[in-house]
């Protein structure tokens, strides 16, 4: 039985850093920013603001009592100065969100796409999200796209 254990344990052992040597290497450091998106976010860090490309597209569907969805695109430099403003405001309230269902999948050459279902804790409601991320020319891994859904 020990035999049988150490084999299977053996062979899994070989197995793993197989499966991980096929994985895209983009996917590490797309994780590795979303991890730390989330973890500014929970801490209500305003550093937050960096993990965006000066040139990132941000837009939100918000969606009225009605059930109808109005978009509004904002640009990067003034939706930062927005993380900064108004961080602080949102750790005063308790305005945090957490996230579920996260995928990550290349895109283009370079980036990968996120996809989550972020629950907003204050509000008490889930929605569609997501953000694509990849390297600048430095190499620096920062948020290019982000889309969102939220409720008043």
């Amino acid at each position: 039985m020990i035999g049988r254990f150490l084999f299977v344990f053996s062979a899994l052992f070989l197995i793993s850093p197989m499966a991980c040597a096929d994985e895209d290497p983009r996917l590490a450091p797309a994780r590795q920013l979303f991890d730390q998106y989330v973890t500014a976010e929970k801490n209500f860090d305003i550093a937050s603001a960096k993990l965006y490309a000066n040139n990132a597209e941000i837009c939100n569907w918000r969606k009225s009592s009605s059930g109808d969805l109005q978009k509004r695109c904002i640009e990067a430099p003034a939706y930062k100065a927005m993380i900064v403003k108004f961080m602080p405001l949102a750790k005063e309230k308790g305005d945090s969100n957490t996230y579920s269902d996260v995928t990550f999948t290349p895109y283009h050459s370079k980036e990968v796409h996120i996809k989550a279902m972020r629950y907003n804790v204050l509000k008490g409601y889930s929605s569609p999200f997501e953000m694509i991320v990849g390297p600048d020319p430095e190499g620096h891994w920062l948020i290019t796209r982000e889309y969102s859904v939220s409720q008043p």
